[in-house]
């Protein structure tokens, strides 16, 4: 009954405007799902002095967002152990041939209880001193994740979800937090409330980027501004494309120019793709519209880039949706040279409750600001710009460029993994009591 009262209350949240259910309410409601859980908590190991540490990854490696690179560039002395959490059918990647990386394959089973017991006993034999909680099951199923919490003795904890999503456990000391979500966003390393204004418990975060892989596409071969058709492309899912205010502002701009196509692929439900095709013949510019069907992220690499890339490359302009954004699809259109204009996630008190007008999420580290609108108009604006001013595109393709250098370098993720472990050592006071060991 209790646990009906609060998702009565994240939907009313959610009618009233957000994207999402409360942060708040999440943590409730995982509280509540952790008191009825079978497993109980044991204590933590007290962390100890050592330069070289025993870092621990709880993935599904094959298909949930850690990319092979992020393994082979592992900074050294560290020790590097990935727990994969395999499905015996399904398909599988070699172990990295490293001596300081060591791959755990545990298979998830028919038993959910034995598979999370089998899983924190391999993790407590590894001594770790770090443990990330990575994507290893659907994001918006945090529950084993908590639940494996409660089971390890790991003295740091990290929460690394490629959502927006936290994991809420006492154990988990914080978060590294990619994509805020609307009404929410890091503040003094703590994740701050703007409907509340305050902060959300003790949920501590430190803003990160994500684990992208880096596409090898040669830019010498990203054809110039002159060599590209009036297109503009969305490889997003449909849901994502079937927003009114994204496609008013496509429709905007095939009005303006009928030279111009929308050419669009993603994955349907059935639903959406017939809602956007409505839209479009409603506004009267169907036949400048394309649809190419759904593609699989789960293709032969080689095949799933040649796709992407080919498409990318002759399109002008690749606009990321809202309120639901995209990644990688953006990190895809900034490494083919194809501009990528984007709405900012807006927490300003008039648009905090305006569900259909702003973005729901974000990634702060691919912001662009040049290419970024806070409104429709602006965001129309933008995107004429970049299709029509050739000195305005290549300019913020150069800078696309230089942002996926940084956000897709394995040092750069890894770096921050060890800096904010570092925060949370002097935090906890623990850096104090380690000084002379480590002098010696």
């Amino acid at each position: 009954m209790a646990l009906k009262v609060i998702n009565l209350l994240g939907y009313l949240f959610f009618k009233r405007g957000i994207v999402w259910n409360n942060f708040h309410i999440d943590g409730l409601r995982a509280r509540f799902e952790s008191k009825k859980s079978p497993f109980r908590t044991i204590p933590k190991r007290t962390p100890t002095a050592s330069p070289a540490l025993r870092i621990g990854v709880v993935t599904r490696r094959v298909d949930m967002g850690f990319p092979e690179c992020y393994e082979s560039q592992f900074p050294q002395p560290h020790q590097l152990y990935l727990f994969d959490t395999v499905v015996d059918d399904g398909p599988h990647r070699p172990a990295p041939a490293r001596p300081d990386i060591h791959c755990v394959r545990v298979e998830q089973q028919e038993s959910y209880q034995k598979f999370i017991r089998e899983l924190a006993e391999r993790i407590n034999a590894a001594q770790l001193d770090i443990l990330i909680l990575a994507n290893w099951c659907p994001v918006r199923f945090n529950q084993p994740k908590r639940d494996l919490a409660s089971l390890v003795d790991t003295p740091c904890l990290i929460g690394y979800l490629s959502g927006s999503d936290l994991i809420y456990h006492p154990k988990v000391d914080y978060s590294l937090y990619v994509q805020p979500r609307k009404g929410y966003s890091v503040k003094n390393q703590r994740l701050w409330s703007h409907f509340a204004r305050g902060y959300v418990r003790a949920e501590r975060c430190y803003e990160t980027v994500f684990t992208w892989p880096s596409y090898e596409i040669k830019r010498a071969e990203n054809p110039p501004f002159s060599q590209r058709s009036n297109i503009i492309l969305s490889m997003n899912r449909l849901y994502k494309v079937a927003q009114t205010p994204y496609l008013t502002a496509i429709t905007t701009l095939l009005q303006r120019d009928k030279s111009l196509r929308f050419v669009f692929l993603g994955e349907d439900n059935a639903q959406h793709l017939e809602s956007i095709s409505s839209f479009f013949r409603r506004s009267g510019v169907a036949s400048q519209v394309q649809y190419l069907g759904a593609f699989s992220l789960y293709l032969p690499k080689e095949q799933l880039t040649d796709k992407i890339f080919t498409l990318l490359r002759a399109a002008r302009l690749a606009p990321d949706p809202w309120p639901i954004g995209g990644g990688r699809t953006r990190i895809e259109a900034y490494s083919a040279g194809t501009p990528s204009t984007h709405m900012r996630l807006d927490h300003t008190p008039t648009t905090l409750w305006n569900r259909d007008s702003q973005k729901g999420t974000d990634l702060p580290c691919l912001e662009l600001p040049e290419a970024t609108a806070t409104t429709l108009d602006e965001f129309i604006s933008i995107c004429s710009r970049l299709l029509y001013d050739k000195e305005a595109a290549e300019s913020i393709v150069r800078k696309q460029y230089r942002i996926v250098d940084h956000v897709t370098s394995p040092s750069v993720w890894w770096e921050e993994v060890l800096s904010s472990h570092d925060q949370w050592l002097h935090g906890t006071g623990w850096a104090s009591d380690f000084a002379p060991a480590l002098k010696d």
